[in-house]
């Protein structure tokens, strides 16, 4: 075939190549097809949190404080029987601490070693004081250095006697500080292990 004939049949010219008009694609501008419906997946997460928000009362005081109320309760009362009942066997972990109740806590740790360490110290010097009395009443040989040792003993005996009930009081008062402190934690808890069965 010749060539001009071949290029007659495709509309070329000499020179020019092909015909001076582009070549034309279709362009979709309308939502017909696979992008015509919306997709809207379940988002049940964000309707289950704006659901809680909607449900809860806050409210500011005139000192600045800010309280939130639950207006609405969604549990019902088979739901809380089921899920107190793995709550009793919930353990609980302790409640985090402050850096100052830790230092009020160590505190008055190191006072009760400071009073513990002085009650050691008083125990020993009455130690030490017996062992002595015992050598000098064993050397004395004329009975009025044994009546005048017997006085002093005497005299000490009752000393030792008061500073032995005076160390008790002072443990019976360290005990009750420790019992305190438990019972304030113990409150804690509960109001905290309340507020939660409240809550759920």
């Amino acid at each position: 075939m010749p060539m001009k004939l071949h290029r007659d049949q495709f509309r070329w010219k000499n020179g020019r190549g092909h015909d001076q008009k582009p070549i034309l694609y279709s362009q979709k501008a309308n939502t017909y097809g696979l992008g015509k419906k919306q997709h809207d997946s379940d988002q049940w997460w964000t309707k289950a949190f704006d659901n809680q928000l909607k449900s809860l009362d806050v409210s500011n005081s005139t000192s600045g404080e800010v309280t939130v109320k639950q207006t609405v309760t969604n549990a019902t009362p088979l739901g809380m029987a089921i899920t107190s009942r793995y709550y009793i066997k919930f353990v609980s972990g302790g409640i985090l601490k402050g850096d100052v109740e830790t230092a009020v806590e160590e505190k008055e740790l190191d006072t009760d070693k400071k009073s513990e360490e002085k009650e050691k110290t008083v125990v020993k010097k009455e130690k030490k004081e017996k062992k002595e009395k015992k050598k000098t009443s064993k050397n004395s040989s004329s009975r009025s250095s044994q009546e005048s040792s017997s006085i002093a003993e005497g005299k000490r005996i009752e000393k030792n006697e008061k500073n032995k009930k005076k160390r008790k009081a002072e443990e019976t008062r360290a005990e009750r500080k420790g019992k305190k402190r438990l019972k304030r934690l113990l409150e804690k808890e509960m109001a905290s292990l309340q507020a939660l069965s409240v809550e759920a």
